[in-house]
């Protein structure tokens, strides 16, 4: 999901947009800052009106030229299905555009992989290694 933030947005007054997910867990994040933006145009992952990317309240991301990544365990199973791509432009000059990618998980993937290494563990202290 990309979002054009014109020049001169307060963050009192962010330009937003929603970005619904599959109900499951999201475990990778990227947030694309374009090159020239000098790291003037924060961003920040809601949920409703509650921060999580970052969960601090008045934390946000920025950078210049780059992606930021994460690996991410968040689960988004239960309603709303929805994050909110918030973001402010303190250039007076240039509007700038940031992009938000998501990988999510299924809970059936979860499951399975929870399963797999739950044998593996039960297989580990069988044999004596763990």
């Amino acid at each position: 999901r990309s979002l054009a933030i014109p020049a001169s947005t307060p963050i009192t007054a962010p330009v937003e947009a929603d970005l619904d997910v599959f109900p499951g867990l999201v475990s990778h994040v990227w947030l694309q800052f374009p090159r020239g933006c000098s790291g003037l145009v924060p961003a920040r992952i809601l949920r409703s009106t509650v921060p999580i990317f970052p969960a601090t309240p008045d934390s946000y991301v920025s950078s210049d030229g780059y992606t930021v990544d994460w690996d991410e365990e968040y689960d988004m199973t239960d309603q709303p299905l929805t994050l909110t791509l918030s973001a402010y432009n303190q250039d007076d000059t240039y509007p700038h555009t940031v992009t938000l990618w998501l990988a999510t998980r299924s809970a059936e993937e979860i499951r399975a992989g929870r399963e797999t290494a739950s044998m593996l563990n039960r297989f580990l202290r069988l044999v004596g290694v763990k």
